[in-house]
């Protein structure tokens, strides 16, 4: 047994498959190999212009992307 779990500030993530989460990793995972196109993005990710769109600018926030001249990639 995990013991945190019994702590009251122990609380459970929401389902990872098809959430905000996913999303960002297939993004960042994309970018990573090498592909930077938003176009592109969507294919592999599967998800609406949109949906791509709001988690590249969390990516971007958070400092792990950049968009540099439209083209998405890692934050040195």
């Amino acid at each position: 047994p995990n013991p945190s779990r019994k702590s009251k500030h122990h609380s459970m993530q929401s389902a990872f498959k098809g959430s905000n989460r996913e999303v960002r990793s297939r993004i960042l995972s994309s970018v990573l190999k090498g592909i930077s196109g938003r176009a592109d993005i969507e294919k592999i990710v599967g998800k609406t212009p949109h949906d791509i769109e709001e988690n590249i600018r969390f990516l971007i926030k958070e400092g792990f992307i950049e968009d540099v001249a439209g083209a998405l990639r890692p934050k040195r």
